[in-house]
């Protein structure tokens, strides 16, 4: 039985593959597939794509997918898997159509494509079908596949010494490279263990140039491939880099087609609306979860006033306003968990929370005098101490603030 530590090509990783379940052969090849992102962002909005009009979101989409499918992949994702996986198959045949210009080495882009752009899509699209449900692929061709994706970077990395004037004397040889990562790959599935949430390159990174290149152009400001460098360096080093939240992944992922083919722009935008939307339903949860708990330590009314004769002074009890803000949060939570929420609804609700906070804020106000009166029955005590809670606590000036941030996110993205 071949082990880690036999694994130095593809022969021997085909045989190691023959022995292994589809889940174990998916981890290894979606993380050879994921080490050649670099190789396409470089190529992103260079100048040789541009003349070529060629945009490489669809392939950016089949890199996201690849690192979602796994151990918590959502079967609900599996026709989508199959559709991308198709899309990317078919750039793969049209790639070098789009690329090339005969006997032009794409400096820029550090790849010469007529060897090897093709053979990384179609290595993407093999990770796709592997990781989708009911399709069975032959060991022969992810060891073949991920065959390619070595030869790549190593063609990346002579490129990139070229692109940089260095002599091929200071290309690093010594780093351990492809298949050196393979073994730990291979060496944690052998272990029991998934390799899918370790650092992409747990030695020296041999794509660090080209990727330091990617860098200094996917930073600048107003950049439409800034969510792709967070979302990448989050694979690179989780550790440093926290992954971006799994919800809005899968839901950037779940963009329309046509966002899509529109390029790079048009994609930016409705990412930062996914991400803008999923900040404020993290906010409205929060504040549900605080002002309800806030809540529980008030005793209900009919629970009090029987212990108390006529004649003594009415029972405080919560504001009419409290129970508004609860229902315009659940109102807010529930539109917000939708993929396209109605601004009209949003509005509505972020206008009743601030004014009913505004409401809520006053009588407290009102009420703060009482905060230190011993004489007051227990409940009145629960609720004066609820409304200065609400004040102490900040929660008041957060709902405000939810409030607008509601009303800008509206105004900000267009929508029904």
């Amino acid at each position: 039985m071949v082990k880690a530590a036999d694994i130095r090509d593809r022969d021997s990783l085909e045989v190691w593959l023959k022995d292994q379940s589809k889940g174990a052969q998916f981890s290894v090849v979606a993380r050879a597939v994921l080490r050649t992102f670099p190789v396409w962002a470089a190529l992103a909005g260079s100048e040789d794509s541009k003349n070529r009009r060629f945009s490489p979101m669809v392939l950016f989409r089949g890199y996201l997918l690849v690192s979602l499918l796994g151990d918590d992949a959502e079967s609900s994702h599996d026709q989508l898997v199959r559709k991308v996986a198709a899309q990317v198959q078919h750039d793969a045949i049209s790639v070098n159509d789009v690329l090339l210009i005969d006997d032009v080495f794409l400096v820029e882009n550090i790849l010469e494509a007529r060897d090897h752009f093709s053979d990384l899509a179609e290595a993407l699209g093999t990770a796709l079908f592997c990781g989708a449900d009911g399709e069975v692929v032959a060991p022969k061709l992810i060891a073949k596949r991920i065959e390619d994706c070595d030869t790549a970077v190593d063609a990346a990395r002579l490129s990139q010494t070229v692109a940089e004037k260095l002599s091929f004397d200071r290309l690093d040889h010594s780093i351990p490279g492809f298949w050196s990562e393979m073994t730990l790959d291979v060496g944690s599935v052998d272990t029991g263990e998934s390799p899918r949430h370790a650092a992409l390159w747990q030695r020296e990174n041999p794509n660090q140039m080209i990727w330091d290149r990617v860098l200094s152009h996917w930073s600048r400001p107003g950049s439409p491939y800034a969510f792709w460098r967070r979302w990448y360096e989050s694979l690179l080093a989780p550790a440093s880099h926290p992954p971006i939240p799994a919800p809005v992944l899968h839901q950037i992922a779940l963009i329309d087609e046509d966002t899509w083919k529109q390029g790079a722009e048009v994609v930016a935008e409705e990412i930062a609306r996914i991400e803008a939307q999923y900040a404020l339903l993290q906010d409205v949860r929060a504040l549900r979860a605080e002002f309800a708990s806030l809540k529980s330590g008030v005793a209900s009314p009919e629970k009090r006033a029987d212990n108390y004769p006529p004649g003594v002074e009415p029972l405080e009890v919560l504001p009419a306003e409290a129970a508004t803000v609860e229902a315009e949060l659940a109102r807010a939570e529930t539109e917000l968990e939708k993929p396209h929420p109605s601004r009209a609804v949003l509005r509505k609700a972020a206008a009743i929370i601030g004014k009913a906070a505004k409401a809520v804020l006053v009588w407290a106000a009102r009420k703060a005098d009482k905060v230190v009166d011993t004489g007051l029955e227990e409940g009145t005590k629960q609720v004066v101490r609820w409304g200065a809670g609400l004040v102490s606590l900040g929660v008041i000036d957060r709902l405000l603030h939810l409030s607008e941030a509601i009303g800008r996110f509206v105004q900000s993205f267009p929508g029904p």
